[in-house]
């Protein structure tokens, strides 16, 4: 009985390692951003610097990416559950144009 009750405290207590990257995004802070008005300068302001931008035919994409990784672990932390991991990708992409917002795009993903 003594063994059974230590096997159960042990592989019982289950917590969730979460490792996350990226700036944290979510729908609400869009409410701040419209097209044909927001500036980059506005867009800096609210999300902080892009992971990704690029410059083709005279249009600016800003790209900012958060993941959030969530893994079982037992033993306090000791073992991680790597299989039964998720990931949750989040993208906001913005289009600008003449240093003003002219599209976005908000994506989430979980593997």
């Amino acid at each position: 009985m003594t063994v059974f009750l230590v096997l159960l405290t042990a592989f019982g207590c289950v917590a969730t390692a979460v490792k996350s990257e990226g700036t944290r995004l979510d729908r609400e802070s869009l409410k701040n951003v419209e097209p044909g008005v927001t500036t980059r300068d506005s867009l800096l302001n609210l999300f902080g610097a892009p992971a990704e931008s690029s410059t083709e035919n005279g249009e600016e994409t800003l790209r900012y990416v958060f993941s959030e990784e969530k893994t079982p672990t037992y033993l306090g932390g000791v073992i991680e559950a790597r299989v039964s991991a998720r990931t949750a990708t989040t993208t906001l992409e913005f289009t600008l144009k003449d240093g003003i917002v002219k599209s976005y795009r908000f994506r989430s993903a979980e593997e």
